[in-house]
């Protein structure tokens, strides 16, 4: 479903734009709540079969067979952020859990790496006037240092922590942290219940306050300044850095079930993004990816369990 899901985006992203798939009124008719279930699930369903399996050689070959097709396809619409951050989780996990790599294997990586970024930039610089072989070689041929235009992206990402510094919007005292809670379920669902006209810092800034008519991401920096002010940020950053690196110490505990372990790297792909996101992006990602993933691992196994009782009792 998944895959059908970047494949149908692929199509409607040759007729639309890239704006129109991602920002306009089709975005909305194409985000079914099966596919949006179907894409929870996704990441977590990989990491499964690759941690369930031991990396299992035809399982491992089969996982990352899927996951290319759906890197590529999601990258031919101009996407970057749905795989890319799962790649590295995928690749870190390949690395702990599987085997660990030479220093010239890693080497070589890299250094392919690298020239790829060429390619995905090219890719991802054409997605708003349509992919074709003349615009992606003329995009390739204007191509800067991939480091460079790292650089540049890292820069405009912290434009909004400037914006927040340089224009001294007043503390939010927290309240986009603890409205997270309450709009975890669906930022709608509150408003209706509640009365309230609540929105989202991450929906809030580009287009009501910066007036703009496409999304501008966030920042894990700007945040809890936004929230909390200059002086008492750190404060947020210490305990969330605590508990990234809580997370990842009991990942890597031999002690710990393979479905935490699963869940916790599924949950660690929404947390990377956080670098470009708001915290309740972070929680309601984990909540619909945790809690649908358990609600059909319960299922199964339920099935599966009152399957043995009836062989035994046959027997």
């Amino acid at each position: 479903l998944t895959l059908f899901g970047v494949i149908q985006n692929f199509v409607y992203g040759q007729i639309y734009s890239y704006h129109d798939l991602y920002y306009g009124s089709i975005s909305n008719d194409l985000n079914s709540p099966l596919l949006v279930l179907a894409s929870a699930l996704f990441i977590p369903s990989l990491l499964g079969l690759l941690l369930g399996s031991q990396y299992n050689r035809a399982t491992r070959r089969n996982v990352y067979i899927i996951f290319f097709l759906y890197a590529l396809i999601s990258l031919l619409c101009g996407d970057r952020g749905e795989w890319v951050q799962p790649l590295l989780i995928l690749v870190w996990a390949d690395l702990y859990f599987y085997k660990k790599r030479s220093a010239r294997s890693i080497l070589l990586v890299v250094v392919l790496c690298f020239f790829s970024l060429y390619l995905i930039n090219a890719l991802v610089s054409v997605r708003n006037i349509g992919l074709s072989l003349d615009s992606f070689l003329w995009a390739l041929s204007q191509e800067e240092n991939p480091l460079v235009e790292l650089l540049e992206e890292f820069g405009t990402s912290m434009s909004v922590t400037i914006i927040v510094l340089k224009d001294s919007i007043g503390a939010l005292y927290g309240d986009s942290f603890f409205m997270s809670i309450p709009t975890v379920l669906s930022t709608s669902l509150w408003n209706s219940i509640s009365g309230t006209e609540y929105v989202q810092v991450s929906q809030w800034f580009p287009f009501e306050y910066l007036g703009l008519n496409f999304g501008t991401d966030f920042s894990l920096i700007a945040e809890p300044v936004l929230n909390y002010g200059v002086y008492f940020a750190p404060v947020v950053y210490f305990i969330e850095g605590y508990f990234v690196a809580k997370l990842i110490s009991c990942i890597t505990d031999k002690n710990s079930s393979l479905l935490f372990q699963c869940l916790a790297l599924a949950s660690l792909v929404f947390i990377v993004k956080y670098a470009r996101s708001t915290f309740w992006y972070v929680l309601y990602n984990v909540f619909w990816t945790v809690v649908p993933f358990l609600i059909v691992y319960f299922f199964i196994k339920s099935i599966h369990l009152a399957r043995s009782k009836s062989v035994k009792h046959n027997y």
